[in-house]
């Protein structure tokens, strides 16, 4: 009798987090999302809360024809930023905009994104060095199917938690994804 090998350790982040912090899934554990319009298909509301039931068979849909339709995060308090990962639908944003706000009425732009990949595909962007916020928007300038709306399976930010106090800095996994 023996005991069975160690399951393998899990690979590091592609993006490691900032020195002395935990990086961890910020958004989903408070799953508070708000959207600008949601859609109904089916008689369900495609409402934007699934993007952090981390089930990518469910989505958050904008409403079809609606002008630059967004999807806000609210993150609980300011909070260290360090990557937006979206899944989209097959309606997915050609090219959007991430913007970050303390208090959900002052914004500012943090980047621009052109999405160039097939539809069902991820988009993980990194945040400016040293980004706080509470809030953070995506906000779709062009739809990439023309007079559809845009969906998304997945959104979560990624970033930092304060590090135990013992000093030592763990990696917390990714979120999952099914």
């Amino acid at each position: 009798g023996g005991c069975p090998p160690p399951p393998p350790a899990p690979p590091p982040p592609r993006h490691p987090p900032p020195p002395s912090c935990v990086f961890a899934a910020l958004a989903a554990p408070l799953g508070v999302a708000y959207a600008s319009s949601e859609d109904v298909q089916h008689s369900k509301v495609l409402g934007a809360a699934l993007v952090l039931d981390r089930d990518i068979r469910t989505m958050w849909c904008s409403r079809a024809g609606e002008e630059k339709p967004s999807l806000t995060l609210d993150l609980g308090r300011r909070r260290i930023l360090h990557l937006l990962s979206l899944r989209w639908d097959y309606n997915f944003a050609a090219l959007y905009s991430v913007q970050t706000s303390d208090d959900g009425v002052s914004w500012t732009e943090r980047m621009q994104h052109e999405h160039t990949h097939q539809p069902h595909s991820d988009d993980e962007l990194i945040f400016p060095p040293r980004c706080m916020a509470r809030y953070v928007r995506v906000t779709s300038e062009k739809p990439g199917r023309e007079g559809k709306g845009i969906c998304l399976a997945s959104a979560e930010v990624l970033g930092c938690e304060k590090a135990e106090a013992t000093g030592v800095v763990r990696e917390a996994r990714r979120p999952a994804r099914l």
